[in-house]
């Protein structure tokens, strides 16, 4: 968790540094668009529209700390404390607005 996310393209035999957020713990990416990458880490949340090349501050819900796509890439979750309370958030339009699901 020291460094951001890494990527294998040989089943893990070797890996490179692929960025985002120091201390990755979570990553997205959207099925239907793999260059678009969410990654939750321990200095914030950020994304890439290009595989990794390039990265940006993502707007996730505060206490996020997991991230996930539906089957479809239409839909982003996030789960998040609130205190002492676990919240998933959906949003519907590429991380802009979030709901909470419950």
């Amino acid at each position: 968790m020291a460094g951001a996310l890494k990527t294998s393209t040989d089943g893990g035999r070797t890996w490179k540094d692929l960025g985002g957020p120091t201390g990755a713990m979570a990553a997205a990416w959207n099925p239907k668009n793999i260059n678009q990458i969410y990654a939750v880490g321990m200095n914030g949340a950020e994304q890439s529209a290009d595989g990794g090349k390039t990265w940006k501050e993502a707007d996730l819900p505060k206490g996020t700390s997991a991230v996930g796509y539906d089957a479809t890439g239409s839909a982003l979750y996030a789960g998040a404390l609130d205190g002492q309370t676990a919240r998933t958030y959906r949003s519907t339009d590429g991380g802009t607005t979030w709901k909470a699901t419950s």
